[in-house]
Order: C-alpha cells, then sequence, then structure tokens
C-alpha cells in the first residue's frame, strides 16, 4: 500500500482506500484472535500489536511506521513465546 500513500494522486488515493477496506476487517479479525492469546500470554502485548495492525492497512502519513512498529513487535513475541 505504501506506493499509494502519502501522494496527491487521486487514481492513487482511491486505489488506497480500496485496499484499506479490504484490510480493514482482516485487521480487526486478527484483532479478536489476539484477544483470545492475550487470555493466556497477558504479558506479551498480543492484543496492542494487533491493534496496531488496524494503523497499519490505513492510507495515513504515519501507516508505515505502524507496519514497522508491528513487525518489530511480532519479532518480539516470537522470541517470548518461543517460536
Amino acid at each position: 500500500m505504501d506506493k499509494y500513500r502519502n501522494t496527491d494522486s487521486v487514481v492513487a488515493l482511491k486505489q488506497c482506500s480500496k485496499m484499506m477496506h479490504t484490510y480493514l476487517p482482516q485487521a480487526k479479525s486478527l484483532i479478536k484472535e489476539a484477544e483470545k492469546l492475550s487470555d493466556n500470554y497477558p504479558y506479551a502485548q498480543i492484543e496492542s500489536s494487533a491493534i496496531l495492525m488496524t494503523f497499519c492497512v490505513t492510507c495515513s502519513d504515519n501507516a508505515q511506521q505502524s507496519c514497522l512498529d508491528i513487525e518489530g513487535d511480532f519479532f518480539n513475541l516470537q522470541e517470548i513465546l518461543g517460536l
């Protein structure tokens, strides 16, 4: 989605919006799954990382940073959970 963000192109922003509407329900679904995991691993901050996913799939200026933050969070989660 990065190439469609932060642009003055109406066509690119329209494409970004279309993608956002496709990915946002999937991100929200991940939050529900993360809530279940958080019950078993409350110290791992799984749910908060999943919530960042909703920002990652938007067309906002800081969406890319949210994606990078999630990547770091999931790497840390893998280490915490021994995956």
